[in-house]
């Protein structure tokens, strides 16, 4: 294997997959400042942002540091007065009992003290203002659902950077493997999401791109994930309604027309699209077909060969499949024996 060295990046370049990159540990460092920073854009229903203290929670212990400052750098830049104080408070908390627990408890529990300490960070902090500024149960049901989110953003961060940064091959991602990094890749983009240009969303398109991309390399199955993942999290904005249901839709009939080409592919990922939101009547809704056909226009631009070249770098080889698929076969055949 060859390994590059570019100043801060070290990149592996296998013969004959893709494999994931490392960073050094102050690439690392500023990549997770900005990251937080960004994170702390409230896009969850317009007023959230708990994903930004579940990439705290999930920082190492040498990045945790960084990932706080670009966190409160973020709730000063992002938030007023009362929501700066309340992030600013939970990143510090987080940062506080991460040193006790990687300190005190054995390496196997630190992921079980992960989780808690994002879930009780936002929960505590955001009940204790809560009750300090006169106790509704409205709040208190918003705080656990972001403190829910938060949970949920630092275990899937971990989940992912394992992955990322780690030595195993695209091709050899299983579903929930793509689904994890699929989804960490909605959640980092979606900061951008109310940046618009005369109402005409950029990170859409990107998300409508992907949703065909993933449906001309990977089928139905991977047309169909990544427009799971991207209506998942878009839908968390609560601007495009019922158009989240339609990128799952639109996902799978693209990648199921994709072996019959180009234009299938476009016709599967438009006619449903276009068909949710008509049925939603907003003009989120409407923009995200003029959207999804400038992605499409993308999509069709890019040479075949690119796409058939793509194909054959984060897919596992048809041969290696073939035995896999034999030897299960197999293995049933001898239970049965067995069983007779």
């Amino acid at each position: 294997m060859e390994i590059t060295k570019v100043k801060d990046f070290v990149i592996r370049k296998g013969t004959d997959a893709v494999h994931t990159a490392e960073l050094t540990p102050v690439v690392k460092s500023l990549v997770t400042l900005i990251g937080t920073f960004l994170l702390m854009n409230p896009f969850v229903t317009g007023k959230l942002s708990p994903f930004a203290v579940s990439l705290t929670a999930a920082s190492s212990a040498t990045n945790a540091f960084w990932s706080g400052a670009g966190g409160i750098i973020g709730a000063f830049f992002f938030f007023d007065d009362t929501d700066s104080i309340k992030y600013c408070a939970c990143l510090l908390f987080c940062i506080l009992v991460r040193n006790i627990y990687e300190r005190y408890l054995p390496e196997e529990a630190h992921l079980t003290a992960m989780g808690i300490n994002s879930f009780s960070s936002v929960f505590l902090v955001g009940n204790a203002i809560n009750i300090a500024t006169g106790f509704g149960f409205e709040a208190f049901f918003s705080v656990l659902f972001e403190s829910l989110l938060c949970c949920a953003g630092a275990m899937l961060f971990t989940s992912s950077a394992e992955l990322v940064w780690g030595n195993k091959d695209v091709s050899r991602f299983s579903t929930a493997e793509t689904v994890t990094v699929l989804l960490t890749v909605n959640i980092i983009l979606m900061p951008f999401y109310k940046y618009k240009l005369l109402a005409f969303s950029p990170i859409t398109a990107v998300f409508a791109f992907l949703i065909l991309l993933f449906a001309r390399l990977r089928g139905s199955s991977g047309g169909a994930l990544c427009g799971i993942c991207a209506g998942t999290v878009s839908g968390l904005s609560s601007e495009v309604g019922f158009v989240s249901v339609g990128y799952a839709l639109s996902g799978l009939l693209s990648g199921e027309f994709s072996r019959k080409g180009k234009a299938w592919c476009i016709g599967g990922y438009i006619v449903p699209l276009t068909v949710c939101a008509f049925a939603d009547g907003t003009l989120n809704s409407y923009m995200a077909i003029f959207e999804g056909i400038v992605a499409c226009a993308v999509f069709a631009l890019i040479p075949d060969r690119l796409y058939d070249k793509l194909s054959e770098k984060v897919n596992v080889p048809f041969t290696t499949r073939t035995v896999s698929e034999n030897s299960y076969l197999l293995t049933r055949k001898i239970h049965e024996a067995s069983d007779a």
